[in-house]
Order: C-alpha cells, then sequence, then structure tokens
C-alpha cells in the first residue's frame, strides 16, 4: 500500500508540474504577445510624434513667413499669391490688382461706412460698385470701353438689381 501512495504521490507531482509547466509557457506566450503588442505600440507613437514635430515645423515657418507680411505695427500689407497681389490697411482692403488680366480695383472707404469699389482693365474705368457698410450692394455704373459711363443700376434690399423706371 506504501508503494502504491507512493505512486500516486509521484503521478500527481507530475500532473502538477505538467499543470505548472503548461501555465508557464502560456503566462510566457501572453507575455511575448504583450511585449510585441507593446512595442508596436512604441513605434506608433514614435511615427505619429515625429509626424507632429514635423506638422509643428511647417506651421512654424508659415507662422514666421506671415509674421512678416502681417506685422501689426506696419501700416499696409501686401499679400500676393500668382497674378494677384492684394493691398491692405489696417481693418480694410484698399486694392487688389491682376497681372493677368491687366485689371486693379480700388476700394474706397466713405466717413459714413460705404465703400466704393471701382475697377479699372488696362487702365480704362470698367465699373463701379457702392456697398453699404453692412456689405450690401446698393448703386453701380457699368463704363463702355472708352470709360464713358454706361449702365447705372441700383439695388433692392436683398441685393437684387431694380428694374430700370421708364420715364
Amino acid at each position: 500500500m506504501l508503494v502504491g501512495l507512493l505512486c500516486l504521490n509521484v503521478i500527481l507531482t507530475g500532473v502538477v508540474l505538467a499543470v505548472a509547466i503548461k501555465s508557464l509557457k502560456l503566462k510566457q506566450s501572453r507575455f511575448g504577445d504583450l511585449a510585441r503588442e507593446q512595442q508596436s505600440l512604441l513605434a506608433q507613437v514614435l511615427a505619429t510624434q515625429g509626424n507632429m514635430e514635423m506638422r509643428s515645423q511647417q506651421l512654424l515657418g508659415l507662422h514666421q513667413k506671415t509674421d512678416a507680411q502681417l506685422d501689426p505695427q506696419a501700416s499696409h500689407w501686401v499679400l500676393a499669391k500668382g497674378e494677384v497681389t492684394k493691398y491692405f490697411e489696417p481693418g480694410k482692403i484698399t486694392r487688389v490688382t491682376n497681372e493677368g488680366e491687366n485689371s486693379e480695383t480700388e476700394y474706397k472707404y466713405s466717413e459714413t461706412g460705404e465703400v466704393e469699389c471701382v475697377t479699372r482693365v488696362e487702365g480704362t474705368l470698367r465699373s463701379s460698385i457702392v456697398f453699404s457698410p453692412y456689405g450690401a450692394p446698393l448703386r453701380g455704373t457699368v463704363y463702355a470701353e472708352d470709360g464713358t459711363p454706361g449702365e447705372e443700376f441700383t439695388y433692392d434690399r436683398l441685393g437684387q438689381v431694380e428694374p430700370k423706371q421708364e420715364s
């Protein structure tokens, strides 16, 4: 009987060891999976951080360019893109030129807040529109090719051209 108990003890110890070894291998496998996942996440974080640093440098460069053009202490600013150049004074646009169309549009501001927008093509007056202080069109004139006044028109409250009154 002692031999039988001894054999049973050895068998049970073997089973417990086998279960413990299998559990340990399973834990090592899970630990390896977790370690690989952690490395993958770390690589993603580093890649994202690199992209963010690159974007920050791009934004900083853009900010420095813009700051050089839009100095708040300056009395005027000039922004050019392609053939179009825009001229500004604090709080308002003053002129837009388009070299491709050989045109220039001036913006004149009245004391009442109205804005007159005058466009010249190749130096000849072509149109004039007056806007309210709120940006709604009020009245305008289209000029002939020689610069003489042509058709005059007015706008209603909805910004639509009003019909001409027959005399």
